[in-house]
């Protein structure tokens, strides 16, 4: 029995053994110290502001318009006998420029017609005069008192002076017709569509061609009532515009993927505002669009759509950063001496070329955060670093 014991209790003895080792290792190994966590403070680039003076720069879009068009009509009846070679869609001509010849004959065997009338007239006036001063010499030998008018041929000769003078009337409309029988340019001009042809008969009224003038083009430009706040208008103390003030514009528009511009300026502004758009139309002047310049420039075309950047107001004292560093349309973040975040309400008066254009709630020599930061804090730190245009 005894040695029965002795075989159970060895086992036992020794597991209980090599547990209270376990016990007495496991609690007298060392233990880490817990690190404490720190706060993660957010890089972030700023732009240091500086007032200066911006100047206005308005975008806004039309079409090419020619300064008159209008249909050119026959003045005399007739059947066209030689056209111009430029009489076609796009040919152009020098004011006085011959373009269409309409036939002449009548209107030559007119004019001398007329001209055998005033030569008629001419001689008939000439015997009156004659027979007059014999009635004037007779009446002096023989009468007596106040002569009657009729006596000294004073009413023929009035009325061979009129004659006289029809005649000579005559004879220059005869000479007009005969002039308008060639059809000139009015105006320097640009031919838009064709509508008379040799051969055909026109009579006096019918358009032959339709033609624009091409001395200078317009171009209406629409632009909301806070652009047109941002424009200097050059009326003068007698209310007049004033063309040597008028702001200048800049013209662009794209041939064959190259985008070509031309010196313009604003003429006028229209009276009345747009029923469907709410806008108010003003009109640029291009001088010259249609001739290719010494810059392999080529002309302008009616109907063609451009873009105009207009010269603006100059603002003055204000602080341009970039408009992605606007949050909400009013707000900035503003990084101060102690590198704490500040939330800072803003006035932005324009956006312009992607610069936010501030002319309230920003002083000279402050930060402005232009990074993103998913969360805001006012007074939170931050490390920032310069990384923004100075504007000076």
């Amino acid at each position: 029995m005894k040695d029965k014991m002795l075989k159970l209790g060895w086992p036992l003895l020794i597991i209980s053994g090599a547990v209270i080792i376990a016990v007495v290792v496991v609690l007298a190994r060392p233990r880490a110290e817990k690190n404490k966590a720190h706060p993660l403070i957010p890089a972030v680039r700023v732009q240091t502001v500086q007032a200066h003076d911006v100047q206005v720069r308005l975008e806004a879009q039309g079409t090419v318009e020619p300064r008159v068009q209008a249909p050119l009509s026959a003045q005399v009846a007739g059947s066209v006998v030689r056209l111009a070679p430029g009489f076609a869609a796009g040919g152009t001509f020098k004011k006085g420029a011959p373009m269409l010849w309409i036939d002449d004959v009548d209107y030559k065997l007119a004019v001398t017609q007329a001209r055998m009338q005033v030569a008629q007239a001419e001689l008939a006036l000439a015997r009156e005069r004659q027979e007059a001063r014999i009635a004037e010499e007779e009446w002096h030998q023989v009468g007596k008192g106040k002569p009657d008018p009729l006596v000294l041929r004073q009413p023929q000769v009035r009325q061979a002076e009129a004659a006289l003078d029809a005649a000579r009337a005559a004879l220059e409309m005869a000479e007009i017709n005969w002039q308008r029988s060639v059809i000139r340019a009015p105006y320097d001009c640009r031919i838009r569509s064709k509508q008379a042809d040799l051969g055909q008969m026109v009579a006096r009224g019918t358009p032959v061609a339709l033609i624009y003038a091409t001395d200078y083009a317009e171009v209406r430009l629409p632009l909301t009532d806070n652009q047109l706040a941002m424009i200097e208008w050059p009326y003068g103390k007698d209310g007049q515009w004033d063309a040597r003030k008028a702001p200048h514009v800049t013209v662009r528009a794209d041939f064959a993927g190259v985008t070509h511009e031309w010196p313009a300026r604003l003429v006028r502004i229209e009276g009345e505002v747009d029923p469907r758009t709410r806008m108010i139309y003003v009109v640029a002047r291009i001088d010259k669009p249609f001739e290719p310049s010494e810059n392999s420039r080529p002309p302008l075309t009616v109907g063609q759509f451009v873009t105009a950047h207009i010269q603006g107001k100059t603002l003055k004292n204000v602080m341009s950063i970039d408009e992605d560093a606007v949050h909400n349309k009013n707000t900035v973040y503003v990084i101060d001496n102690e590198q704490h975040l500040r939330i800072r309400t803003v006035h932005v008066r324009r956006i312009q070329d992607g610069m936010a254009i501030i002319d309230q709630g920003l002083q000279n020599g402050e930060q402005v955060c232009l990074t993103p930061l998913n969360t805001v804090v006012d007074g939170m730190t931050v490390k920032p670093s310069e990384g923004g245009a100075t504007h000076e």
